[in-house]
């Protein structure tokens, strides 16, 4: 049995990738890009799963769910959440995300984009999840400027019309 990886990629793989560079929501063939049988660039992720992560977590605190119970809500596994707050591991897997901007009523391509599954359009998301992250410390409670921070972010990310300038 011969490698199929190191001939490059098969005409379906190839299409694929194709397909998903032109849609401009999911990176184009991340894999490909991994195994370098894929000639484009790997977009950036935006601030590597810091903003992600602080968001699902100060949203579960705000909820008073503990991460069991975001994990039955979402119907995801808990250890993927809990490897998503930690900042560990793995992007999480586009259904994992999916499940999540289900529950939390915030927009999957937004949710992608801050997971690092998919290219921002935009340098707004960037710019709102790096002054999100860095406003947001841990804290047991979420204090008034933490809920603060996390409504104006989600209202950025629910609303595709307002830019960071405007709030």
């Amino acid at each position: 049995m011969t490698n199929k990886l190191n001939t490059g990629p098969t005409p379906f793989f190839t299409e694929m990738a194709e397909i998903e560079a032109s849609c401009g929501t999911i990176t184009p063939g991340g894999f490909l890009v991994d195994q370098g049988l894929w000639q484009g660039n790997r977009p950036p992720t935006v601030v590597p799963g810091a903003a992600f992560s602080r968001l699902l977590e100060l949203w579960r605190r705000r909820m008073g769910w503990t991460l069991e119970q975001f994990a039955q809500h979402a119907e995801v596994d808990t250890e993927d959440l809990l490897m998503i707050e930690m900042g560990m591991g793995r992007p999480p897997s586009p259904r994992t995300v999916f499940q999540i901007a289900k529950v939390t009523e915030i927009p999957v391509g937004k949710l992608m984009e801050l997971s690092g599954l998919a290219t921002p359009r935009s340098g707004n998301t960037r710019e709102a999840a790096v002054r999100f992250a860095a406003q947001s410390e841990s804290m047991a409670k979420l204090s008034a400027q933490e809920d603060d921070a996390l409504q104006t972010f989600i209202r950025i990310l629910s609303d595709p019309q307002r830019g960071v300038d405007r709030l």
